[in-house]
């Protein structure tokens, strides 16, 4: 579980020793990572290219937000021109993430507590030694006159049922709590890179096909003025084409503000500075499916990262029922007392000096630290149900999320096969019919809108694919290209059976 407290990475070989020592395995939710920079889901906008590389960038060696200065930044932070968007890969952004996301550097703070906890429970005995002195004078009945006398006494407060090490051990384990919750959020974080990646790709979809749309409405344009100067048609549709036009305008507009949006929102998921700028590249890939739903139930019920982070909680709970079971037991003391005193008769001189050593121990009737253990006992027992709840929830997740994306994927599929490789082809034979003079403008205008409606509707498709993908992702607590297996080949049809002869009718 990386981490950085006080400006120092804590390796995490050495943590993860640690973290088996104490039975508490987090490795199994660090698999995310490693399975994000290997089988990302990348996905690019419906019947588009990827993005063309950007101008070069300036690379600021300058630490990112909510990153110490003592730390390395594990990526450089790439600032493009001024309203140009960086193209980077899903797999830059993550990195980035996981060293530079605010969220990450909160948690990555929150473990100094741990530290505090750890440190506020090293001091050998319990208290401070207490110290009396008491200065004075003895009259005397038997003279005139007073004797000076002088008092100290000395009290030191110990332990003797391993009170000391008992705390220690709760503030390790109150440590390891915050290491799991980093790691819950660098998990969260993890999701939610990457479906602010996904509805990028999904807004420059629709932002590119409104400029094709764009495009196609200028050019028609342009060909009913022509055919108005030639006198084929009224003026009446060089309006309506103007419209049109202006309509297309509105929605590229429209358009072009969700992307750059889109991309501002994965800017800030990624942990990149506020004049920064990133937007998404990739190549179209086939949506994918989940088979064996109870397999990913059991793991998440394991292995999920807030379920890691909870069973952390438990153990720090059960290491402080024991720490305060031990501060119930007395707490013993030793002291010295010594007083000096005059004899306190006339005309005799003289002092008396007394030393006294002692031991004190407080009797458990009454006070035996029950608010403490009580507190720590419900604090378990609030856990563990907070732990069987999450798991139930996380169950039923999966098998929502599991049937949303299987459809989800097989929508995807269809319009991938029959829509999307057709919307080009469509638009160039619209306007090719429509320059030959073979369509009128009203039938070209309710063909487009169709066409364009059609070609939404796929783009909502991926977009509803891509919200499973995230909720699904979200309930398992690992990367979606872990589990998520190819769609099977669509079935070649059947070949018709070819007819018998008829045969002739027996005489």
């Amino acid at each position: 579980m990386p981490t950085t407290v006080n400006g120092s990475k804590i390796p995490g070989r050495a943590r993860a020793r640690r973290t088996r020592a104490d039975g508490l395995s987090l490795a199994p939710a660090r698999r995310w990572l490693r399975g994000a920079l290997t089988t990302g889901l990348l996905v690019a906008p419906i019947g588009v290219s990827a993005a063309p590389a950007a101008s070069p960038g300036v690379v600021s060696p300058g630490p990112a937000p909510g990153q110490g200065g003592g730390v390395a930044s594990a990526a450089p932070v790439v600032r493009a021109p001024a309203g140009e968007p960086t193209p980077q890969t899903l797999e830059t952004i993550l990195a980035h993430a996981m060293d530079h996301a605010v969220e990450v550097a909160v948690a990555r703070a929150e473990v100094g507590l741990g530290d505090a906890a750890i440190e506020g429970a090293k001091p050998l005995l319990p208290s401070n030694p207490d110290i009396q002195f008491g200065l004075g004078a003895r009259l005397s009945d038997q003279g005139p006159g007073a004797t000076f006398e002088m008092q100290v006494q000395l009290l030191q407060p110990i332990e003797v049922a391993g009170e000391r090490r008992r705390r220690i051990a709760a503030g390790r384990k109150y440590r390891e709590e915050l290491l799991a919750a980093l790691e819950r959020v660098r998990w969260e974080t993890y999701t939610q890179v990457h479906v602010a990646y996904n509805r990028a790709l999904v807004a420059r979809a629709r932002a590119e096909m409104i400029t094709r749309l764009l495009k196609f409405s200028e050019n028609l344009l342009d060909v009913t003025r022509r055919r108005a100067q030639a006198g084929e048609i009224s003026e009446l549709r060089v309006r309506v084409a103007e419209g049109e036009l202006a309509r297309a305008r509105q929605a590229k507009l429209a358009a072009d503000l969700d992307y750059r949006l889109a991309c501002v929102t994965l800017t800030r998921e990624g942990g990149y500075p506020i004049d920064a700028l990133i937007a998404p590249v990739g190549t179209l890939e086939p949506p994918l499916q989940v088979r064996d739903i109870e397999a990913l139930i059991t793991s998440a019920a394991q292995d999920h990262p807030a379920v890691q982070a909870t069973s952390a909680s438990a153990e720090r709970a059960k290491a402080q029922i024991v720490a305060a079971d031990r501060d119930a037991w007395p707490h013993p003391y030793f002291g010295a007392y010594f007083a000096t005193e005059g004899s306190g008769i006339s005309g005799v001189a003289g002092r008396q000096t007394v030393g006294l050593g002692m031991i004190g121990l407080p009797l458990p009737l009454w006070r035996r630290n029950q608010g403490a253990r009580a507190q720590a006992r419900a604090d378990l027992r609030v856990i563990e149900s907070q732990r069987q709840a999450l798991q139930y929830t996380l169950a039923q997740k999966i098998r929502w999320g599991a049937e949303a994306l299987n459809t989800a994927s097989e929508r995807v599929n269809s319009y991938a096969r029959e829509v999307v490789p057709k919307f080009e082809a469509n638009i160039d034979l619209l306007e090719r019919a429509y320059s030959l003079g073979e369509s009128s403008l009203v039938e070209v205008l309710v063909a487009q809108e169709r066409f364009l409606r059609i070609q939404t509707e796929a783009i909502n498709a991926y977009s509803s694919y891509f919200e499973a993908v995230f909720s699904l992702e979200t309930a398992v607590g690992a990367p979606f290209g872990e589990y998520a297996v190819s769609m099977p080949a669509p079935a070649p049809a059947l070949a018709p059976v070819p007819e018998a002869p008829a045969q002739p009718a027996p005489r």
